[in-house]
């Protein structure tokens, strides 16, 4: 009965300014499937099984996390070395080994010019960061001439964004740019590239990621209620590099984790999208679950 309510979104019925407040008439109106209570025992085990299924993934999407958290503090420090690296690491300026380039204001740009046309470049913000990557399904379109406007910010496969005021310090790696393949960014993001080839920049990603820079951040940020970083300040950070090799195969081993969380993710948006579909199904009586067979 419990889930039958939650699917029958009880709370859209409560009303009140003060105390929330569900009437006995309103429950008395209620149009509930009648379901035998047999039947109702049978429906009840499969959402019991449906919700241990999705409590495990996200008790191991936890774990795996802290883990993955676990790995980064000893191998993005050089705590812990991987095996056949042993050259000592550097510490740079950030500013020395990497270029910062942010749009100058929004040059007119306003919402109204916002698309979805999917032959317009892209506009990237920071409402379309998730889990360290673009959600491209979120993304709007600008004209042609508006990407044109800023080549220093045309994003490229490889790219590192950082939003730099409103919620600071959120990361992503560019791994690809969808049909048409052009993309720019608003005002409140700034794009990192390397120097000379001074780092990989999977693993600048996974090191500006990490509890270090956080405190950086936190260190120079100004502002009293919108608060924002200058490049400047971001370019003081002093940043951890090992040789390029070991770089590379510390975002190995990293990207992998990453890898594991975005499947266990998939499996536990799926698992919530069947207990949804469960929910459609089986408690309206559209789908009947069969009797089992009698055991002999």
């Amino acid at each position: 009965m419990a889930q039958l309510l939650h699917y029958m979104e009880l709370n859209r019925m409560v009303y009140g300014s003060g105390q929330p407040l569900v009437t006995g008439t309103m429950l008395k109106n209620l149009d509930v499937p009648a379901l035998t209570r047999d039947e109702q025992e049978r429906v009840a085990g499969a959402f019991d099984d449906t919700n241990a299924l999705i409590k495990n993934l996200e008790l191991m999407i936890a774990k795996k996390r802290a883990i993955k958290q676990g790995m980064m503090q000893q191998l993005l420090t050089g705590k812990i070395r991987l095996p056949g690296f042993s050259d000592p690491w550097r510490e740079q300026a950030f500013s020395e080994v990497s270029t910062m380039k942010g749009r100058i204001g929004w040059q007119g740009l306003t919402q109204d010019e916002f698309t979805n046309n999917a032959h317009e470049p892209f506009l990237i913000t920071g409402m379309n960061f998730r889990d360290g990557a673009i959600d491209w399904a979120s993304v709007y379109h600008v004209p042609e001439d508006r990407y044109e406007l800023a080549p220093e910010i045309q994003l490229k496969t490889g790219d590192v964004l950082m939003t730099k005021d409103g919620t600071i310090g959120k990361l992503l790696f560019v791994d690809t740019i969808p049909a048409p393949g052009r993309a720019t960014l608003n005002s409140h993001l700034l794009v990192f590239r390397p120097i000379s080839n001074s780092y990989d920049p999977r693993f600048l990603y996974y090191q500006l990621a990490s509890p270090r820079f956080a405190q950086h951040i936190e260190l120079h940020k100004s502002g009293s209620t919108f608060f924002g970083i200058s490049q400047e300040s971001v370019g003081k950070y002093q940043v951890l590099l090992p040789p390029l090799p070991e770089q590379e195969a510390i975002s190995e081993v990293l990207r992998d984790a990453d890898i594991e969380l975005e499947l266990l993710g998939q499996r536990l948006r799926k698992a919530q999208l069947l207990k949804q579909g469960m929910m459609q199904q089986l408690l309206t009586g559209r789908t009947r679950l069969a009797i089992p067979e009698a055991t002999v």
